[in-house]
């Protein structure tokens, strides 16, 4: 925990103060990409939970450019995005298949068991534009569910982050922040 609160001091680094100066650099590089105030916190959760669910490669570059775009948390969605690597892929996509063969496809496809799908993965993987159209339909509706639910739970996410590390609660202010900055350098001094 104290290693995520000490990456929010990423724009106080000594060679990374310039960017602040640089016009271009200050435009793309927010401060609100590190910022754990509630609704920032909670849109980067969401933002990475949907995007978690799309199955596409580099999950990463859309979620940073849409937290970039809607000023959210960027460790957070990064994180987020994480929760699919290559050991959950098969059942989030098995998941996914269920939901969108349920909700869209209901007399076309049969929906398989979990066994049936890991053992036919190469028949389906053949049949790819059909089956990636349907984990497709599935994706966005969980997706989206996901998010709802990011965005609702980021709060109260953000309330716990701020109670065990107080002094972070203005972390966005200017002056809160040279104060949290100069409280961390005297500890390391201690």
């Amino acid at each position: 925990m104290r290693f995520l609160i000490k990456q929010l001091m990423v724009l106080e680094h000594k060679y990374l103060r310039h960017i602040r100066k640089h016009k271009l650099l200050a435009k793309i590089v927010h401060e609100h990409l590190f910022s754990i105030k509630e609704q920032a916190l909670a849109r980067g959760l969401a933002i990475g939970l949907f995007w978690t669910c799309i199955p596409m490669p580099f999950q990463m570059f859309p979620a940073a450019l849409f937290c970039w775009l809607g000023f959210a948390n960027l460790p957070v969605a990064i994180v987020a995005v994480w929760i699919s690597n290559p050991f959950t892929y098969l059942p989030i996509f098995y998941v996914e298949y269920s939901i969108g063969a349920f909700l869209f496809h209901r007399g076309e496809e049969k929906i398989l068991s979990f066994e049936e799908f890991n053992s036919r993965y190469a028949e389906i993987a053949q049949s790819l534009g059909k089956v990636y159209l349907i984990v497709l339909e599935g994706a966005l509706v969980m997706g989206v569910a996901l998010a709802i639910i990011g965005y609702l739970v980021g709060p109260a996410l953000s309330r716990y982050l701020l109670s065990i590390h107080p002094r972070y609660a203005n972390f966005t202010d200017s002056r809160a922040r040279a104060r949290a900055h100069a409280q961390l350098r005297n500890s390391r001094k201690k």
